[in-house]
């Protein structure tokens, strides 16, 4: 049997009509649960997608497929360093709380926005990973329109000379995208959520083009574009 028609087999085998085996041996209760979160389902399909998908740490995968069903929103826990990119480029993967389960959902990069010498690479690792921890650790992820207020405190943390508006759009629109992919939208639909939470009622100006921004800018000063 090819690797492909073998996978089908265990998919169809998984979703089988009949269901949990020995079901009836379960208690009313716990059978009703079941049934009323649909978790043999959930848990079924999200076994199947990391099937197909074979990842290098299917635990995690696991864990990412079942938070899409989740109905509570995540929380920023640390940044854990890519160790497939140099340490030099200072790559991490943004790490959520779901539920009590720790999943990545984002890479974040920012060695574009800091100059890291040679021998420099470990100390800003260090340092990147305490500030995050200190200051976006158990923040829901929809709370991102106060979150620029966080990424302000690493230009006053950061040693050196450095591009303050550069550090702050970067890290505040990858955790932007992050945020999004932890709740599962697209961009938009997050800002959109993240507006409705606070209650806002505003609507933005068209922005069409440059000419528009600084009059959207006036009055959405809490927005970078």
């Amino acid at each position: 049997i090819s690797e492909s028609k073998h996978i089908k087999r265990v998919m169809a085998a998984a979703t089988s009509p009949s269901g949990i085996r020995n079901d009836v041996l379960l208690p009313d209760a716990v059978r009703q649960y079941i049934i009323e979160h649909k978790l043999e389902k959930v848990v079924t399909s999200a076994l199947n997608r990391v099937i197909l998908q074979m990842p290098e740490d299917p635990y995690a995968r696991l864990a990412e497929e079942l938070s899409k069903s989740s109905f509570s929103v995540p929380r920023f826990m640390h940044l854990r360093p890519d160790a497939s990119k140099p340490r030099k480029q200072l790559n991490f993967h943004v790490v959520v709380s779901s539920r009590g389960v720790n999943i990545r959902i984002h890479k974040l990069t920012l060695g574009d926005v800091f100059h890291v010498e040679d021998g420099s690479e470990e100390r800003w690792i260090s340092f990147l990973q305490d500030f995050f921890e200190k200051s976006f650790s158990d923040i829901y992820v929809d709370e991102y329109l106060s979150l620029d207020e966080h990424c302000r405190e690493l230009i006053a943390a950061t040693p050196g000379e450095v591009d303050e508006l550069k550090i702050t759009m970067s890290l505040t629109n990858q955790l932007l995208m992050a945020g999004a992919a932890a709740t599962n939208n697209d961009v938009l639909s997050f800002i959109q959520h993240c507006l409705n939470k606070v209650g806002c009622e505003q609507v933005s100006m068209p922005l069409r083009n440059l000419y528009d921004l600084g009059t959207w800018r006036d009055r959405w000063p809490r927005f970078a574009a």
